[in-house]
């Protein structure tokens, strides 16, 4: 048993979960492993008791104790963090073989974690249940993108690999199309036929694809947007990911 445990806990990674979303929805996760809750006096009287059971250890705090632990780990107080366990990686082959996955996203070099966790709450509510990222240029799952992802990391799963031309290069044996994003294209995701097996890249804020990855794409899409003269000339990451996470979702 022991062995047992210890292997487990090799393959996890512990991590603080902040913000009342985020922390309710990983109690409510059966697969979430959660050492402990740390929650304020004020809200032990909101929270429902019977899922305050599901946690093995319950420590209630008063408010000043919990905005100092907050502070020591620079996130805002919303009465409530968890110690929790969350997978170090998963194997893209095991993802790949499930025949259900129609839609992946591929994360080229965006590495803010405010905009990975609005991705992966966008993904969420689309049906999407991977983001693939880049071992080097991409941060690993964290408290910060926990938060923003508001409950979608207990439903999207955080992938991470070590070169992505070659895993879309993988992820299209299996009958994938390659989707990218890419402002400087002449076809409109809205009028776009999305593939029934769709990976859709999307590169950082500022650069977009690779000229590397973006050559490994089958497509290339833009959203269209009205012009204007203030120079504000394409949309946040997480704005643009969503609005075309939707226009999957609508067509698959």
């Amino acid at each position: 048993m022991a062995k047992n445990r210890q292997f487990l806990e090799n393959d996890l990674q512990k991590i603080y979960v902040f913000g009342q979303h985020s922390a309710l929805a990983a109690i409510k996760n059966p697969k979430r492993k959660i050492k402990k809750a740390i929650i304020t006096e004020e809200f032990s009287n909101k929270i429902d008791k019977n899922l305050l059971k599901k946690v093995k250890h319950v420590e209630i705090v008063s408010k000043k104790q919990f905005d100092a632990f907050c502070k020591s780990k620079d996130n805002k107080n919303q009465g409530i963090a968890l110690e929790a366990y969350y997978p170090k990686n998963f194997e893209l082959s095991k993802i790949l073989s499930n025949n259900t996955n129609t839609l992946i996203i591929m994360l080229d070099q965006i590495q803010d974690p405010q905009n990975i966790g609005s991705i992966m709450r966008s993904a969420a509510l689309f049906g999407c249940n991977y983001i693939i990222t880049s071992k080097d240029n991409s941060p690993d799952l964290n408290s910060s993108i926990i938060k923003a992802a508001s409950g979608g990391a207990e439903i999207v799963d955080y992938v991470k690999v070590q070169n992505l031309s070659r895993n879309i290069l993988e992820i299209k044996k299996h009958g994938f199309w390659v989707v990218g994003l890419d402002q400087n294209s002449e076809v409109s995701i809205d009028k776009f036929d999305i593939p029934k097996k769709c990976l859709l890249v999307i590169g950082s804020e500022h650069l977009g694809l690779r000229n590397l990855t973006k050559k490994n794409c089958d497509y290339l899409v833009s959203i269209k947007a009205k012009k204007n003269n203030v120079n504000i000339d394409s949309l946040n990451v997480a704005n643009a990911t969503t609005i075309a996470l939707y226009e999957c979702f609508k067509k698959l």
